[in-house]
């Protein structure tokens, strides 16, 4: 078996262009500075950047607002900016949530994958 590298470094997108270069990833935010941790992915098509200015971090607290918690967005918002993780992190932090560890393992991840635009991970005492 070979043992391959793994890259948690986030990437960094300058300019929308550089996005969709890219083929227009999905991007993982961490919230853990609010009063229940969450972890959102938030991804957009081409054709959503070239309509909208709203930016994966404000889609990501909306995605918070709406999912995990909060009195509003501005309230998301004041409790502090989540943090930007890779998805090779993201991955790993699905992959050791408690209620995974008697799944199979490419049905995680192909369950991770299929998750776009929402949450990813939620604090344990919500659910």
């Amino acid at each position: 078996m070979k043992i391959k590298e793994v890259n948690f470094e986030v990437p960094k997108f300058t300019f929308n262009k550089d996005y969709i270069e890219a083929g227009c990833p999905v991007r993982y935010f961490e919230f853990n500075k609010q009063e229940y941790y969450g972890l959102v992915a938030t991804h957009r098509e081409t054709s959503e950047i070239k309509v909208s200015a709203k930016s994966h971090r404000d889609q990501a607290f909306e995605i918070y607002y709406e999912a995990v918690a909060g009195d509003s967005i501005e309230s998301v918002t004041n409790e502090g900016e989540p943090n930007e993780i890779s998805k090779s992190e993201a991955l790993l932090k699905f992959l050791l949530a408690n209620d995974t560890k008697n799944d199979i393992v490419g049905e995680l991840i192909e369950e991770f994958e299929g998750i776009k635009k929402g949450v990813v991970l939620i604090d344990g005492s919500l659910t």
